[in-house]
């Protein structure tokens, strides 16, 4: 049997009852005994689990592994390199775990299922999805399948069976606290924002140490402009998890939005301390600058060096590039009708805010005023630039019911601007 190390809700003395029963046959009773108190998905661990219970069970699956025929053995070591963040490694040792034709009808599902997490990891969606529903057919009972598939299915944009998905795994484990969690994720990215904090609420109940839902319940509640709120829940994340960038970050625009800009400044600085690499650091680079601008301080040479850590050719790396000096206008406007129709009205919108913020700083308040207003009526509501464009335009002293003219910088595409808003 493939020895998966034991799921989210684990505490510190199941971690040091596996060790004390590192012993040929008991670690593997250990390590099944545990699993069958907690969460089943390996996934969840990474995301959840102090840093100090899961090294010790990393180093444990490894010398369970070792134990292990050779095609069992190789799973295990799919399982020590995806909890480690090597998802190639991962991917590698699980199919040929997979190939071996050795496996059980439920490790061959286990193999899928953690093989699917690599994917996901990865950002192959489709893949993951693929081995997911392998997982259900051999499988069809184990919650954390349904559960990561819905995460996959949510990522791609489908909600609705992300939901649907979400359902399965509760009804198959009504305490699965990060299916409650992953299925308010679903609804928040349907901006159904009162059913997604009733969904953290309920993983919160079920395990009130689950860092991810303090930190999505906090974003739900920035989402319904309910900061306060917000704070209080990312505070209570940053407190199980002080390493979590994504926890700083969100705590960083509540405080943004609340022009609590020394302290913003503290968050996102933080945020790129801990995770240079996080999917949001171009957003972060940006709002960390605005934050030192808004406390009056020129970080000209530290944004330059923001701007060399990240991928300037990606969403939003051409706006952190004009900020640093290194692009113009109509490149930012270029880079912003990329991709999809959503895509583009979602970059769009995010453009007009930060082009409105970047004139200020040249002292074009004509200008400003134009892109903010544009940034006011096309941002949905529940983004930052939404709020923050309001507020500035408070600062400025502009009428919130003043129609947007069209900015100058964005001449050639007003009449396409104006079209998708009638």
């Amino acid at each position: 049997m493939i020895q998966r190390p034991p799921s989210a809700e684990f505490t510190l003395s199941d971690a040091k009852g596996l060790r004390a029963s590192a012993q040929g046959r008991l670690c593997a009773e250990a390590l099944n005994g545990a699993r069958t108190k907690a969460m089943e998905a390996l996934s969840d661990i990474r995301k959840i689990m102090p840093r100090h219970i899961l090294v010790p069970l990393i180093f444990m699956a490894a010398a369970c592994a070792s134990m292990q025929p050779a095609s069992v053995s190789t799973g295990n070591a799919g399982l020590v390199a995806l909890a480690r963040g090597n998802n190639d490694e991962a991917i590698r040792d699980l199919t040929r775990a997979l190939n071996s034709g050795d496996l059980s009808t439920r490790d061959q599902a286990l193999a899928y299922m953690d093989r699917g997490a690599a994917y996901y990891n990865k950002g192959e969606y489709a893949k993951a999805i693929a081995d997911y529903n392998a997982s259900i057919s051999l499988l069809p009972d184990y919650a954390s399948s349904y559960s990561n598939r819905g995460n996959a299915y949510a990522a791609m944009g489908d909600y609705d069976k992300a939901i649907a998905d979400g359902d399965s795994a509760i009804r198959l484990n009504p305490k699965y606290a990060m299916a409650y969690n992953n299925r308010g994720l679903a609804y928040q990215g349907k901006r159904e924002f009162d059913k997604a904090i009733a969904d953290f609420d309920a993983a919160i109940r079920l395990n009130p140490d689950i860092a991810p839902a303090y930190n999505n319940r906090g974003n739900a509640y920035q989402d319904k402009g309910e900061y306060g709120k917000a704070i209080a829940d990312l505070d209570t994340a940053i407190r199980l998890t002080p390493n979590s960038a994504s926890a700083h970050y969100n705590r960083g625009r509540a405080r943004f939005l609340t022009d609590n800009f020394d302290n913003a400044e503290w968050d996102f600085q933080r945020a790129l301390d801990i995770d240079p690499q996080q999917e949001f650091e171009g957003f972060g680079v940006l709002l960390l600058h605005l934050s030192r601008i808004r406390t009056g301080q020129d970080d000209a040479a530290e944004l330059r060096g923001n701007a060399a850590r990240i991928d300037l050719a990606k969403w939003p790396g051409p706006i952190v590039a004009l900020y640093a000096g290194q692009a113009t206008f109509a490149q930012v406007m270029v880079a912003a009708a990329k991709g999809d129709a959503k895509t583009q009205h979602d970059q769009d919108c995010q453009a007009d805010f930060y082009l409105g913020e970047y004139a200020l700083t040249r002292h074009d308040s004509g200008q400003a005023a134009a892109m903010l207003r544009e940034a006011r009526d096309t941002c949905p509501q529940n983004f930052l630039e939404y709020v923050a464009a309001l507020r500035e335009l408070q600062r400025m002293g502009q009428s919130l019911r003043t129609q947007s003219a069209c900015a100058p910088a964005r001449a050639p595409r007003c009449s396409a601007i104006e079209e998708r808003k009638g």
